[in-house]
């Protein structure tokens, strides 16, 4: 056991900080008791979920007293966790997302979980049932950043053992006997129907968890294979070719495939594969959103890089927007804005609809709209890129187009001519 543990924690500088989530059973002890004595330096965090009759409480103290024995950190979290059927998943992502407040605020570089080779197959099984995808299939991953399992290829009578041959002290969850929750009835009922009808069930779990990890691997050399044939980066942005995604992918699922990443389902996916031919179409999660350009999918976080509204009072020779956008502005004999017909301050904002540009060769004013069709700009590129407007409130400068026609260069001056540049 212990030559498994070394060789998953062998590529971790034992000097950095590490929070070991704690709850006071066998395994998350055993895992404290491996680091303590490995001469890792860690934090603790436990959580008292105020149930069990206040049994909860106690298995915190007792985390909290075994390592100021020893001289260890640890922290204590109450938290409230309606005890209904979905307590487990309901305690599990307010637990990761108080871990993941607690290693911001103190600078962990992981956050260690005692999770182990049980916890994979009962995994497995529970997203089978609830009609999992393949990645569901895989259970368990011992890294997913910034949360690592470093026990996640032993054993969990391999655990207890080590915890008998080293007097390791642990309290025991009684709720664990519990079958209310789905977990639970699989560890203490499914399970050992399947090993008393298939001999060897676990082996065979194991198994399958393997091959398809091996399945997983492929699949991901498969999407960057797939990525570096039609994506590029324009900016902060990543842009999808559309007919190179077509042409390499002849499902809805191969766009699914490329996608997940982001954080994406398969009924998006559908959705957007329908949708390739129909500007301005877009899907969106929590974090990401993804927009159909006429020849590219945009994909930024959601919200996009709208930039701040900015005043100039003089030119400056480069000005960084609050979107990391950049703006050069140059005098030379490149220039074809007249800067003795610009009144200040300028205002630099982002795109807003209804605006208006009067351009050389009109009339009347030109909607922007129009213009960003014109140049075939995404959604996203709208609200990310820039418009000039000067204290008059007329609109003189949009990136990669011509200038107001009130403030070109004729003739005159040419020490007045002004070039406005932009780039990333």
């Amino acid at each position: 056991m212990i030559d498994k543990f070394n060789e998953a924690v062998d590529t971790l500088d034992k000097e950095k900080d590490y929070l070991l989530l704690c709850s006071g059973g066998v395994d998350s002890m055993v895992l404290l008791h491996l680091l303590y004595h490995q001469g890792f330096s860690f934090s603790v965090l436990c959580f008292d979920h105020n149930t069990r009759n206040g049994q909860s409480k106690e298995d915190a103290l007792f985390v909290k007293n075994q390592c100021e024995r020893l001289g260890l950190a640890c922290e204590i979290k109450s938290i409230h966790i309606p005890d209904d059927k979905n307590f487990q998943l309901s305690a599990r992502e307010t637990r990761r997302k108080v871990a993941l407040d607690v290693q911001a605020k103190n600078g962990h570089s992981y956050i260690l979980t005692a999770h182990h080779k049980a916890d994979v197959r009962e995994s497995m099984l529970l997203n089978l049932f609830r009609g999992t995808d393949v990645w569901g299939l895989q259970g368990m991953q011992r890294s997913n950043t910034p949360f690592l399992k470093p026990l996640l290829d032993i054993e969990k009578k391999d655990i207890e053992h080590y915890a008998a041959e080293h007097k390791v002290s642990y309290v025991f969850d009684s709720s664990n006997d519990h079958n209310d929750y789905d977990r639970n009835y699989i560890r203490n009922h499914l399970i050992p129907q399947l090993q008393e009808r298939f001999q060897g069930v676990e082996k065979r779990l194991n198994k399958s968890h393997e091959n398809i990890e091996d399945l997983l691997q492929f699949a991901g050399e498969f999407r960057q294979l797939l990525l570096d044939n039609v994506s590029t980066q324009e900016g902060p942005f990543i842009k999808l070719a559309i007919g190179p995604l077509k042409e390499n992918a002849n499902s809805s699922y191969t766009l699914y495939l490329l996608i997940r990443a982001w954080g994406f389902n398969k009924v998006q996916a559908h959705d957007l594969w329908a949708c390739l031919d129909k500007p301005g179409k877009n899907v969106q999660n929590d974090s990401w959103q993804i927009y159909v350009g006429h020849d590219h999918l945009w994909v930024c976080p959601t919200g996009g890089y709208a930039l701040n509204e900015t005043i100039l009072d003089s030119i400056e020779a480069e000005i960084t927007l609050s979107n990391k956008l950049k703006l050069q502005f140059s005098k030379d004999d490149k220039g074809t804005i007249d800067m003795s017909k610009v009144p200040f301050p300028l205002t630099i904002r982002p795109y807003k609809a209804g605006d208006k540009m009067h351009v050389m060769g009109m009339n009347g004013a030109k909607k922007l709209k129009t213009i960003y069709n014109e140049l075939k700009r995404s959604i996203p590129q709208k609200s990310a890129l820039p418009v000039v407007v000067d204290a008059k409130g007329r609109i003189i400068w949009i990136a990669d187009y011509r200038p107001s026609k009130f403030v070109l260069f004729d003739k005159g001056d040419a020490s007045n001519r002004l070039r406005i540049s932009w780039s990333w």
